[in-house]
């Protein structure tokens, strides 16, 4: 296989200062028509120490994957899994449980919108890594619980406001496995709630109610709205039942503008601004081949 380097850098939350440039093995990736750059896998060979290293203080870093083209990386994303094992012993640790925002919703008998407990916070966790909200819906109940909702809030957030490591048995390979994550994934981290019942077009969905996110600057510019191109379908804006900025956004591709489905993900970082984009746009059904021709 070519030689691939992965290049580390800082969590997008802390900046974007680069850290170290590793030789990567085993590497694999997916990138996918919604989101863009999605998953990747790979392990790095290096030292004890810095295996403990990358389990302390990388989960989360951005990195960037490059092969033949110093300029260009084939794959960008963030550490979402780090696994590691040493002796008789598997180490891993990840983002996937995390919860550092928590709300519970629930709907009263007889009501058609849900009623939300406060919004609690761990801003130390927010701090490192950025916001990863969830909202819990428990259902319907027959009288307000405000205080019962409000305590599952914050037994999520006691219980999950930090990346979960676990240790099994396993057997020592030498190797830290690296598991990544697209930054369109980031949106899933964001819950979307709009108690409003006007039918906006799709784009003023996304540049009045998604846009404006939690992470607002961290994992994307957010305030670039030159990708968006304009879709005159409209929808009701009403959300109510704990979406995630993600999953409607999902919806607004595949309606699309009553011709051809959209696409819509987070667009590679700009070599010159160091900076991401939210884009939107119909689908480019033109077919494009490119092949590297050898000698024999």
């Amino acid at each position: 296989m070519i030689t691939h380097y992965l290049n580390l850098y800082q969590k997008p939350k802390a900046g974007n200062r680069f850290i170290r440039r590793y030789r990567v093995y085993n590497y694999k990736h997916k990138i996918s028509a919604l989101g863009g750059f999605d998953t990747a896998l790979c392990d790095v060979a290096i030292p004890l120490n810095q295996a403990e290293l990358f389990l302390d203080q990388y989960l989360g870093n951005r990195i960037a994957i490059y092969v033949d083209n110093p300029a260009a990386a084939i794959w960008e994303g963030f550490i979402n899994r780090i696994t590691f094992s040493v002796g008789n012993c598997q180490h891993t640790i990840s983002l996937d449980e995390m919860v550092n925002r928590a709300a519970v919703i629930y709907t009263l008998t007889g009501a058609t919108n849900p009623t939300s407990s406060s919004i609690v916070n761990n801003t130390d966790s927010q701090a490192i890594y950025g916001i990863k909200a969830e909202k819990v819906d428990l259902g319907f109940q027959y009288s307000a619980g405000s205080a019962v909702t409000t305590a599952a809030a914050n037994t999520i957030i006691a219980q999950q406001a930090w990346p979960k490591a676990s240790s099994v048995p396993g057997s020592s390979g030498g190797l830290v496995t690296l598991e990544m994550l697209g930054f369109y994934h980031t949106l899933k981290w964001e819950a979307f709630t709009s108690a409003s019942t006007t039918t906006p077009t799709l784009t003023t969905i996304i540049t009045a109610d998604i846009l404006p996110i939690d992470n607002t600057g961290v994992f994307f510019d957010d305030t670039d709205t030159s990708a968006l191109a304009a879709n005159a379908q409209t929808i009701n804006r009403n959300r109510v039942r704990g979406q995630t900025a993600w999953d409607v956004l999902q919806q607004l591709a595949e309606i699309g503008d009553a011709a051809n489905k959209w696409v819509v993900g987070i667009s590679p970082t700009d070599p010159n601004t160091k900076t991401r984009r939210l884009y939107y746009r119909a689908f480019n059904s033109t077919i494009v081949y490119t092949a590297k021709r050898r000698a024999e």
